[in-house]
């Protein structure tokens, strides 16, 4: 929770803030010989959270603060290595342009990323914010800005809104990620419009099925609802065996459609046989989360709503008169 202090409401929040580190971004130009990229040097210190980023590493590795040579260390990305043709391990002239002048450095690749968002990939690449400070002339207090991370991405309002209030001065600002890059959570955002499509539609059609086939389960038994009734069986009690031949088929096939989806996720988990295009999905891969608890809330949400459906066809049979059936037959 945050506290509540003159300027700021009291509101509830599901965590607090995990981490809290310093950087400086400053334009750059590398310079191969043969190209020359424009980009954005993101400079960062050993308190930032690493282990956050490890996913997207492909090769190499980070900055090493604890060596002596961390300034001449530089991080870029997949898009830039492969435009400007260069590999791990290759030295590349970084040139700062800072107040008109140009600062010449000869910094050597020990790590290539992807985070596959393709805008952020070709703009930045990380080297150590000691080299920026001096290149600025700046003292270790002086930075550019903070980055906060929180326990729970859901909090990020809240905390925006109190730092903003109560902790900085008037000529600072604070903005959150989605603030940054309203784009990229506008394009998740329209997934999760979708996801929520696709899974109504399933619920549709699962429901239509399950009506249709208990349907046509009652039709083919009205000979044994009239023996039933007329044996003094109501149709309350009627519907309830109904209900369980209901109920064991749609189980039947809940159990073999989560073994062949959940069977087909897995291997998607760990072969990623499905490829995506990252230019248009962010992502190289279709992604796959195991959730027990949504698994088993949607399963439960499926069975209890087709059930609860099922009640509709049921009062055919209570319309079915035992005397009717018998003078027919």
């Amino acid at each position: 929770m945050v506290e509540e202090t003159s300027g700021f409401t009291e509101k509830e929040t599901k965590g607090s803030i995990k981490n809290v580190s310093p950087f400086i971004i400053a334009p750059a130009i590398l310079d191969t010989n043969k190209e020359f990229e424009g980009i954005y040097l993101r400079g960062l210190t050993a308190d930032y959270e690493w282990a956050r980023l490890d996913g997207f590493l492909k090769e190499g590795r980070w900055i090493d603060f604890a060596d002596s040579t961390s300034q001449k260390e530089l991080v870029i990305s997949l898009n830039t290595a492969n435009r400007l043709g260069k590999d791990l391990g290759d030295m590349i002239i970084v040139n700062l342009v800072l107040e008109g002048q140009q600062i010449r450095k000869r910094m050597e690749i020990v790590g290539i990323y992807n985070t596959g968002i393709e805008e952020y990939d070709k703009q930045f690449a990380i080297v150590d914010m000691k080299l920026l400070q001096t290149a600025m002339g700046w003292d270790s207090t002086l930075v550019a800005g903070y980055e906060v991370i929180l326990d729970y991405p859901e909090d990020m309002a809240v905390w925006n809104e109190y730092i903003y209030i109560e902790e900085l001065p008037a000529s600072l600002y604070c903005e959150t990620i989605r603030e940054k890059f309203d784009n990229i959570f506008g394009w998740l955002n329209l997934q999760d419009i979708n996801e929520r499509v696709i899974f109504l539609l399933m619920i549709i059609v699962a429901v239509i099925t399950m009506i249709t086939t208990y349907l046509i389960l009652i039709l083919e038994r009205t000979h044994t609802i009239g023996v039933l009734k007329s044996l003094g069986a109501t149709s309350r009690d009627v519907v309830k065996i109904f209900l369980y031949c209901a109920f064991y088929i749609i189980t039947r096939g809940m159990l073999l459609g989560n073994l062949l989806g959940l069977g087909l996720c897995w291997i998607q988990q760990q072969f990623h046989l499905i490829k995506l295009d990252e230019v248009n999905y962010l992502v190289d891969r279709a992604p796959v989360l195991f959730d027990v608890w949504t698994i088993v809330l949607i399963n439960l949400g499926v069975l209890s709503i087709t059930l609860l459906f099922l009640l509709i066809p049921s009062l055919l049979i209570a319309s079915i008169k035992p005397v009717r059936i018998f003078r027919f037959n």
